[in-house]
């Protein structure tokens, strides 16, 4: 029987995409906009994936992937189209990972960014190799932990005036 995620499992792992180093400094590059522009930027583009995936996968109740329910309404092309964009979308957003994470990461400890990159590259393949099915309690924790450090970093900023 093939292991699945649960929907616990998952909004833990949406989570800690949600309030990762990446997109936080992502978010920055809204900054331009303006607080009130950006942050509707910000939220408008949260809503219309969520709604789109969750309607996808969810209230349809049945036991596919996204990228599966795609092939029903497009067809097979229709569906290969969509599952070519997301990855490249997929590899994207990987190197804005590795790239914010890894100047976050030299703003603490110089050890220059190509080490950063490469470092965060292989905790990627690490993570990738013991699979999303197998990190159960671990993901947990490391979800609760970036949980609190985000409300830290919020109460830095939000009540005294600069990040650490």
């Amino acid at each position: 029987m093939e292991k699945k995620t649960s929907l616990f499992e998952n909004g833990l792992i949406w989570f800690g995409a949600g309030v990762s180093i990446a997109e936080i400094l992502t978010g920055t590059y809204f900054a331009p906009l303006g607080m009130a522009k950006g942050l509707a930027a910000i939220l408008i583009g949260h809503v219309i994936g969520c709604v789109l995936l969750f309607y996808q996968v969810y209230w349809r109740k049945i036991q596919k992937s996204a990228m599966e329910t795609v092939k029903d309404s497009f067809g097979i092309h229709g569906g290969q189209l969509f599952a070519i964009l997301n990855v490249l979308q997929l590899a994207g957003w990987t190197a804005i990972m590795i790239y914010d994470g890894a100047l976050a990461a030299q703003g603490i400890f110089q050890a220059g960014q190509w080490i950063w990159c490469l470092l965060i590259g292989v905790l990627i393949i690490v993570w990738i190799l013991i699979g999303i099915t197998n990190l159960g309690k671990f993901n947990t924790v490391a979800m609760a932990a970036l949980f609190i450090l985000t409300l830290i970093l919020a109460k830095v900023i939000f009540f005294n005036g600069t990040a650490p």
